[in-house]
């Protein structure tokens, strides 16, 4: 009995050493899983016995020492990169492939190849900045291909390429502006005049500074107070009622000028008037003596028309005219006159209005002159012989039929050495004057009376 020694290294391998037939009735045998021997099926290890007979007819004992080896499995994990060589066979892909060896027994090794393949990473990145770019903690400021190396989780390489272009910063332009009380511009609102400056991102990405170059130039507020008369036309449009009314203009700087009309509307008011009047009226400083309707417009204190309307119905006066001439004094209508002239007197009518009678009036005076006169022994007058002293009259007639009485007062002187007394009556040219003079021999005025009315009319008596 021979015992071998069966040395395993990296690999189990189970080989079958099948002697000859030998003297030894004892057999020892490794066996691959089943094991045939003398027409039986083992499939376990162990002492296994037969007997045969000899050709000597003997019988023969035969022992069986069975080893069964089993095939092996084995696993073997696996973590590349990208692909892996196994067993001469190149893998690209995760997965769990099989390879079979035998053993030194002859028995089947099987291998297992649990494969995880974590692929490489080759990364382009094209970046644009501004000013500088930070990648991967290095800061560059200049453009160029940049790459870096990175492991993953699976330990294979992760390649990026940066393609990185660089950008200044971009002075952009300036925006003059003319507003309106304020203007918008990026969202902030001004209202205020000055240079405003704004920073924006390019389609890069990179700042582009703006400025604004803004005038503000105020809307303006105005108020009007207008009182109006019937209507009002403001701004082409025309208003009938009272209110606050608001238009929009534009400065010669395009911005709002805001007025607000404060409007008081007064009616024109229309006065009626009939009036009765004599002759004539006067009306409002017009002088009328028609019948009929008239119209006159005046301004009232707020400026409006105020239509007065004059119903006017004019009756005449009548007139009366009288001519009076009569002697001293005339009684008219009540009233003694004495004195020559035009006299009007007013009655009514039923119409209320004047009946006017005018007196022409001459009165022509009664003449009463007083003669004073002496003589010796008797004194003539007009036909009569006088001798007493004593007042004589002597009526006569003017020519106006008045009565003219003159009276004498005479006096009776009987010296006899008194001269002659001569009366000389002194007349005017019309007669208006009497004077009585008493004139001595030698043309001395010794006495003188007067002057006295003789005729009104001038005629004399």
């Amino acid at each position: 009995m021979k015992r071998i020694i069966i040395l395993f290294f990296l690999f189990s391998v189970s080989f079958t050493i099948c002697n000859s037939q030998q003297s030894s009735p004892f057999n020892t045998v490794i066996s691959c899983q089943d094991y045939l021997w003398n027409g039986n099926l083992y499939s376990n290890s162990g002492f296994y016995f037969d007997t045969l007979q000899s050709i000597n007819g003997n019988d023969s004992i035969i022992t069986l020492s069975l080893i069964i080896k089993d095939a092996t499995v084995d696993t073997v994990p696996v973590n590349s990169c990208d692909f892996y060589s196994w067993r001469g066979n190149f893998y690209n892909q995760s997965g769990i492939y099989r390879d079979t060896l035998q053993s030194i027994f002859g028995c089947d090794s099987i291998l297992l190849l649990d494969l995880t393949l974590g692929n490489s990473s080759f990364t382009n990145d094209s970046v644009t900045s501004c000013q500088n770019y930070l990648w991967n903690g290095n800061t560059y400021n200049l453009p160029g291909i940049y790459t870096n190396t990175l492991t993953s989780l699976e330990g294979c390489d992760s390649v990026v390429t940066l393609y990185l272009t660089i950008i200044n910063s971009v002075q952009g332009d300036t925006l003059s502006v003319s507003e309106c009380d304020e203007f918008i511009w990026q969202g902030y609102q001004y209202n205020q005049t000055g240079v405003f400056s704004d920073t924006l991102l390019t389609n890069s990405g990179c700042d582009s500074i703006i400025y604004l170059n803004l005038t503000v130039n105020g809307n303006y507020e105005i108020d009007e107070y207008v009182n109006a008369c019937t209507s009002y036309n403001w701004n082409g449009i025309t208003y009938s009622l009272s209110g606050e009314y608001i238009d929009t203009l534009q400065t010669s700087s395009g911005c709002d000028s805001i007025v607000n009309l404060n409007l008081n509307i007064f009616s024109n008011q229309i006065f009626s008037d009939t009036i009765l009047s004599c002759e004539s009226y006067i009306w409002n400083g017009f002088y009328l003596d028609s019948t009929g309707l008239y119209t006159d417009t005046l301004q009232t204190i707020g400026g409006c028309d105020s239509i007065l309307i004059l119903d006017l119905t004019v009756y005449e006066n009548a007139f009366a005219n009288d001519s009076v001439s009569t002697c001293e004094f005339y009684d008219w209508n009540g009233v003694r006159y004495t004195s020559s002239g035009v006299y009007v007197d007013t009655f009514q009518t039923s119409n209320g209005c004047d009946s006017i009678v005018s007196l022409s009036l001459n009165l022509f005076p009664v003449y009463q002159d007083t003669i004073f006169a002496s003589a010796c022994d008797s004194f003539v007058w007009y036909g009569n012989t006088y001798t007493s002293t004593g007042i004589y009259t002597n009526s006569f007639s003017t020519i106006n039929g008045c009565d003219s009485v003159e009276v004498l007062n005479f006096s009776l002187n009987n010296n006899n050495n008194t001269s002659p007394i001569d009366f000389e009556l002194v007349l005017d040219d019309y007669c208006l004057e009497t004077h009585w003079n008493i004139v001595s021999s030698d043309g001395i005025i010794v006495h003188q009376e007067g002057p006295y009315d003789c005729n009104i009319n001038g005629s004399g008596p």
